[in-house]
């Protein structure tokens, strides 16, 4: 049997190869029409099926096969841009993924998942490339509005129709917290439709729809229900805000929309504080560093309006943290969660404290004197303003840590992290050279025109080096708490 479906799903994958060819279809239709057919065919399979390593071994070899074929550019036709198409792989993946975590626990959990990605995805790109001409780009793909609210309206009326087969709770009725909650959830994966790029949505939808669904749905108390809902406000009112203000570009926001409604959604208070102390008093310092340095930002990779890699870089670790926390419920997710949240802050402060003014900076590893604002730069001042903010948010973070070690134990940590961030931009961060004014600098573009590499890994960026400079601090609260 799973050789019969993972036969089907490449006829498919080649028969739309072949309209696309013969530009019988649009490129995008096509993929689409094809997302429809293979997903109908996995979501008959699953429920069809009870073997739960025929489903795996089927998952893997579409997964494997379809890999295969995307290297080797044996469905080109369908690709769109001129860059390979890697939604079919991602859809293969996320079939398989979903088998392994939720096929044992309710198999429903599954099917609305995926039916989510198949024909809610799928609709919204079809009648968007048809019809939808207003569009918008929150990252490397643009969207159109009319798409985003064909998949949020489906959203609705599926979760609907299989509302009741989620839900272990026999008196599980259509009230208003149930109405809110679909609404809430729909309009949460439209928001991460909406954000992702490059055929990972088909990733990205059913993975995350199937948590939201597990926890809510399938095993929600009323309590948190209630919670998730407010996080979908408060995360609406925080975003707009942020635009308002131009805490945040449009990509920003919606991350910060994401990340605020599943911190606050699981996590409540005891969560939400330590991360939004950060991004708050971080933005106001970073404006006020513009007003009084603006020099500085020529070497910035990016502006003081941070986009939705940079709220990722900062804040996704919590994100990713307050959902393992809800499957092993433990403290130490929370403790890492302030000590990566802290090593972001000290991170931040030290970079726009360090260059409020005209100070004296150096190189972390050779202490020759550089200009600020290039990466691996340190001063007095920079170094204050880390200690400063690792202190912010260990002090916000204790009504919910009695332990004072712990907290001092986190400042250290953060400040690891700070130094390792230093280290990393000072020797394998990718860095470019003006062609005009000679600068060193970590953007593509620089006085109107491209940069020249001139040194370090090239996809090391500043995001990345954010990223990883937060899980050193991470991995050195853990090493030092083990030790003592």
């Amino acid at each position: 049997m799973s050789v019969i479906i993972v036969l089907i799903l490449l006829l498919s994958i080649y028969l739309f190869e072949y309209f696309s060819i013969k530009k019988l279809l649009p490129k995008e239709i096509s993929r689409k029409f094809l997302h429809i057919i293979a997903g109908t065919v996995a979501l008959v399979a699953i429920n069809l099926i009870n073997d739960y390593s025929f489903l795996i071994a089927a998952g893997l070899i579409a997964s494997l096969s379809t890999f295969y074929a995307i290297k080797k550019n044996l469905i080109s036709g369908i690709e769109i841009q001129h860059r390979k198409s890697w939604g079919i792989f991602y859809f293969c993946l996320s079939f398989t993924l979903l088998i392994i975590f939720w096929f044992e626990k309710n198999y429903w959990i599954i099917n609305v998942a995926f039916a989510l990605m198949v024909y809610a995805d799928s609709l919204a790109a079809i009648v968007g490339t048809i019809s939808g001409k207003k569009s918008y780009r929150l990252s490397s793909d643009p969207k159109t509005y009319l798409g985003s609210f064909v998949f949020f309206i489906v959203s609705i009326i599926i979760l609907a129709i299989f509302a009741k087969n989620l839900s272990y709770q026999l008196f599980f009725t259509f009230d208003a917290i149930t109405i809110l909650l679909i609404i809430s959830v729909a309009f949460t994966l439209t928001i991460v439709e909406a954000i992702s790029s490059k055929g990972f949505d088909n990733f990205s939808v059913p993975i995350i729809a199937s948590i939201l669904i597990y926890f809510l749905f399938f095993i929600g108390s009323e309590e948190l229900i209630i919670y998730f809902i407010i996080a979908v406000g408060l995360g609406i009112a925080i975003s707009l805000i942020s635009l308002k203000f131009k805490f945040l570009k449009k990509s920003g926001a919606a991350a910060t929309f994401l990340l605020a409604t599943f911190v606050f959604g699981f996590g409540g208070f005891k969560w939400t504080i330590p991360i939004l102390t950060f991004f708050v008093l971080s933005s106001l310092i970073s404006k006020i560093r513009k007003k009084n340095n603006s020099t500085a930002i020529d070497h910035f990779e990016k502006s003081s309006e941070r986009d939705y890699l940079q709220v990722l870089a900062n804040g996704g670790m919590i994100g990713l943290l307050v959902v393992v926390d809800q499957f092993y419920p433990n403290q130490i997710f929370f403790y890492l969660a302030v000590t990566y949240v802290a090593a972001a802050c000290s991170d931040t402060w030290s970079t726009e404290i360090g260059t409020l003014r005209n100070f004296k900076t150096y190189n972390i590893l050779t202490f020759k004197k550089i200009e600020q604002g290039v990466s691996g730069g340190v001063s007095l001042m920079g170094s204050i303003g880390g200690l400063l903010g690792a202190i912010v948010i260990a002090a916000v973070s204790i009504f919910w840590i009695n332990d004072t070690n712990i907290l001092y134990l986190i400042v250290i940590a953060a400040l690891f992290g700070n130094f390792s961030d230093s280290i990393i931009g000072a020797t394998i961060q990718v860095k470019y050279k003006c062609k005009v004014c000679k600068k060193i600098t970590e953007k593509r573009r620089h006085c109107d025109s491209e940069t020249l590499y001139n040194n370090g890994v090239k996809f090391v960026n500043n995001d990345l080096v954010n990223i990883l400079g937060g899980i050193s601090s991470m991995l050195f609260f853990n090493f030092i708490k083990l030790l003592f």
